[in-house]
């Protein structure tokens, strides 16, 4: 039997884990997902999409390809950047992401 204390710690964290995007700095797609608890940044990533291409839907491979410039507040809101087009690389905590050109 799992106890309490377990199961508070492991929720506990999880909610450490999870963040919001630092402005000013640029996300991939799959980045954002994976600093988000849950799917807070799925519908903000299709918003922004929608936006950027004049409503039209995006894959989710084009969302995670996505460069996303994360703006200044408190909640972590991003829009598109650029669309990468091989693939978006994750440059680490404190680093802005960026397309692989090769």
């Amino acid at each position: 039997m799992v106890s309490f204390t377990t199961l508070a710690i492991t929720a506990l964290a999880t909610l450490a884990a999870a963040r919001n995007c630092t402005p000013g700095l640029r996300y991939c797609g799959s980045t954002l997902r994976e600093i988000a608890t849950g799917d807070n940044y799925d519908i903000q990533i299709r918003e922004a999409f929608l936006a950027f291409t004049g409503n039209r839907f995006a894959s989710q491979e084009d969302e995670n390809k996505g460069l996303f410039l994360c703006l200044p507040g408190s909640n972590g809101d991003v829009l598109v950047h650029e669309v990468c087009d091989i693939s978006c690389r994750d440059n680490g905590n404190d680093n802005s992401d960026s397309c692989n050109l090769v």
